[in-house]
């Protein structure tokens, strides 16, 4: 079952000032936790955030792309910060969230890792997550952008055990596609200056399958999912941010699982 999103324009919030720091959470309604995640050939260095009580929340892990972005989405030449938008966004909306360095980058370090390397690390990574205080096994996603979105959909191919998938500018086979097992939710994000025409092998693919998929193009954003209407990313000015719609779509997704349809 296919459901098409029509995701309207709507207005950001005000942005930092240029060069103000993003090195902390700054959803107020966030707790973040330093972690350690256990994992070959290195522990993981990450962050849990979830919102404030006992849970259990809805939880998620973040998969990032293939630049040498930290947790956070901050890279020497890119510091966006756009991961630390949708890790607040999915805690303001009730969810649990892990982000963590993937090898390469960060606290964790290393060498840049290959996709299988990548896959591995996120199977570590899920089960960190779901040893946190307040995480849901019965209602945990997987949210991988760009090259995380194969290391996502691979991982689910392969046995993690997750009920939600979030592609988020998704590069992933139709073949792997073609391989998820059943009963998973799943949701198709894509900037409209992104390309959203290339999807369309991927959602036949998914019809054909049966899947519970949503589909949305977000407005004026980019493959970052960032509100290029508002700024243009550049390396020496880091002040952008996720499209408030990409992240309504991305919060929904996670938050909705286990949810009855009306």
């Amino acid at each position: 079952m296919l459901f098409t999103l029509a995701i309207l324009a709507c207005n950001t919030s005000t942005p930092p000032a240029p060069g103000e720091p993003r090195e902390a959470p700054m959803n107020p309604a966030a707790e973040g936790t330093d972690v350690w995640c256990p994992a070959e050939p290195r522990p993981l260095a990450g962050t849990w955030l979830a919102p404030k009580g006992d849970g259990p929340f809805p939880t998620a892990l973040i998969l990032v792309g293939a630049r040498p972005w930290n947790r956070w989405g901050d890279a020497p030449d890119a510091p966006w910060g756009h991961y630390r938008d949708i890790a607040e966004a999915l805690v303001a909306g009730g969810a649990a969230v892990l982000v963590f360095d993937k090898g390469g980058t960060g606290q964790t370090g290393g060498t840049t890792v290959n996709l299988s390397a990548r896959v591995t690390e996120a199977r570590a990574a899920v089960s960190c997550a779901l040893a946190q205080p307040g995480a849901d096994p019965q209602r945990f996603s997987l949210v991988g952008h760009s090259q995380g979105s194969v290391v996502a959909t691979h991982a689910t191919v392969k046995g993690v055990p997750t009920q939600g998938l979030v592609l988020l500018s998704p590069l992933v086979e139709v073949d792997v596609l073609a391989a998820l097992p059943d009963g998973l939710q799943l949701t198709l994000v894509r900037g409209e200056l992104d390309g959203a025409d290339v999807d369309e092998k991927r959602l036949q693919v998914l019809s054909a399958r049966r899947l519970q998929t949503r589909h949305a193009v977000i407005p004026n954003a980019d493959h970052l999912l960032l509100d290029a209407a508002a700024r243009v990313p550049r390396a020496e000015d880091p002040e952008t941010a996720v499209h408030p719609a990409a992240l309504h779509v991305i919060v929904d997704a996670v938050t909705s699982l286990g949810r009855a349809e009306p």
